[in-house]
């Protein structure tokens, strides 16, 4: 089950109210979901039972926007990561 639920994204990127992207947004969600879960190098289940950390649900939102503003492109470069995202994810990364 996702943290970021595909409302939120939508009020984020301003998408389409009759769900024509609600496919590719939940496809970005559960991409920038496992992105993030491999950066920090931990089963966030077990590491955050309760719920993921505000910061890193910033980042998965960050994330899945990024992508879904940049569907699409390729003259132009977007391999870049949104600023702010390796200092959100730092306190949290794990090196063991």
């Amino acid at each position: 089950m996702s943290q970021v639920s595909l409302d939120d994204i939508k009020a984020q990127v301003q998408a389409p109210s009759s769900g024509a992207d609600d496919t590719l947004l939940q496809t970005y969600i559960d991409a920038a979901e496992a992105h993030v879960s491999n950066h920090l190098r931990k089963d966030m289940a077990v590491a955050y039972p309760a719920g993921w950390p505000a910061d890193v649900l910033q980042v998965v939102k960050m994330l899945a926007a990024h992508w879904y503003g940049h569907r699409g492109l390729v003259d132009e470069q977007v391999d870049e990561l949104p600023f702010g995202y390796h200092a959100l994810l730092a306190p949290h990364r794990s090196f063991l």
